[in-house]
């Protein structure tokens, strides 16, 4: 196991945050996600956990080069299965 500082959800939030020094990338997050920026920053830190639903929204609206890093991040901790299996439960309802 990888040390804290070096495991993918690390990581994964350290990308996000690098991402979001953009502002406009930020402010096309928070609108697009129905979200404020302290919610974001609140994901960065580790303070709190998006929704598993807001997982995807989250990547789909970030620019198309940090997808697949993020998508194989995700898959790593576990989550986008968690997501997969939400979103499948909803279109059944």
């Amino acid at each position: 196991m990888l040390p804290k500082q070096w495991s993918s959800e690390y990581i994964l939030r350290d990308l996000l945050a690098q991402i979001i020094q953009d502002e406009k990338i930020k402010l096309n997050l928070v609108d697009a996600l129905g979200i404020s920026p302290v919610t974001l920053t609140r994901w960065i830190t580790g303070k709190s956990d998006p929704r598993p639903q807001n997982l995807r929204h989250l990547i789909n609206t970030l620019p198309t080069q940090y997808h697949e890093q993020m998508y194989a991040l995700l898959r790593h901790e576990n989550k986008l299965t968690r997501v997969s299996l939400i979103e499948e439960n909803l279109r059944l309802r």
